[in-house]
């Protein structure tokens, strides 16, 4: 149909059959066909409450089990992929809350299993991340207390970097929760600590954690408690730690190393020493220009 006259027409001819002017052979649906038709409606539609109470609860059971074997982990990793998946939207999320599927999720971490423990702080940190509502019903349920004690404890380095991710996700923007992480849970020394790390992605969210905490926001921490983070990261030799960052293996470790130097005020010698002698290192290597450019701009900077 390429004329418009052709267009046209189809027009006025689909307009003759809807427009109730022409005869039709519509009638009511018999209540045999109605009822048929729901049915069918209601297979095709999930209902995502029911099915995430379903999942936790088969979760819990198998998290109980002495054993875990490749048939238990696979059915396992894909009821918490349902759950991850649900938790996702905002709405939903803290449906989960409300039903108590994250009561359950909870006792989760603290599962003999590292399984269980690193599915479930990943689970608490998407229904936690960016919703206050969720954040404060996880508070309650001492989601933190748990997440912290991982960070710290945990023989699973899988679990301890899950654990930090949910700790993240529980305080970010959240007064109450990081009040409760810094002054209940020495937060602060908590970070610290992870700063000396091994594994680089755990030091990578931490020293990230720590900028969010050292950072002036009025909204979250006014500057007597500003004061108190930064004395307290001082005592635990942090800017110690933060300087031996700068030349991990993790861009992200390296980078948020840089940007918390640029924080803390004026720099020693020797921390002024320790960039040169990086700012030489990625020089020879001709390494990424942002990083060179961060460094040399400390340097300037503190001269």
């Amino acid at each position: 149909m390429s004329q418009p006259g052709e267009w046209l027409g189809l027009l006025k001819w689909s307009l003759a059959y809807t427009d109730g002017t022409g005869e039709t052979t519509a009638k009511e649906m018999d209540s045999e066909k109605r009822a048929w038709l729901e049915a069918a409606m209601k297979e095709l539609v999930v209902d995502e409450a029911k099915l995430a109470k379903e999942s936790v609860d088969e979760l819990q059971e198998l998290s109980l089990q002495t054993e875990l074997g490749d048939q238990s982990i696979e059915r396992a990793t894909e009821l918490f992929e349902q759950v991850e998946d649900i938790a996702e939207s905002l709405d939903t999320a803290f449906d989960l809350v409300k039903m108590g599927c994250m009561n359950q999720m909870v006792e989760m971490l603290r599962s003999k299993h590292p399984f269980f423990r690193r599915w479930a702080a990943q689970i608490v940190a998407t229904v936690a991340q960016n919703n206050p509502q969720c954040q404060a019903g996880l508070l309650q349920l001492g989601a933190l207390a748990y997440t912290t004690h991982i960070c710290v404890h945990d023989h699973d380095p899988g679990a301890r970097l899950k654990a930090l991710l949910a700790v993240s996700c529980l305080i970010r923007n959240c007064k109450d929760g990081e009040r409760a992480f810094v002054d209940q849970g020495d937060g602060i020394l908590v970070l610290a600590n992870g700063l000396k790390s091994t594994e680089s992605r755990l030091a990578a969210k931490a020293v990230h954690l720590l900028l969010f905490l050292l950072t002036e926001d009025t909204m979250l921490r006014d500057e007597h408690t500003l004061a108190q983070h930064h004395r307290i990261f001082t005592e635990a030799n942090g800017q110690g730690l933060v300087e031996a960052l700068i030349s991990n293996e993790d861009v992200n470790a390296r980078h948020g190393a840089l940007q918390l130097l640029g924080r803390l005020g004026a720099l020693s010698a020797e921390a002024i020493k320790k960039l040169e002698a990086r700012l030489d290192e990625l020089t020879k290597e001709q390494g990424e220009q942002d990083e060179i450019d961060m460094i040399k701009g400390l340097i300037t900077s503190n001269k």
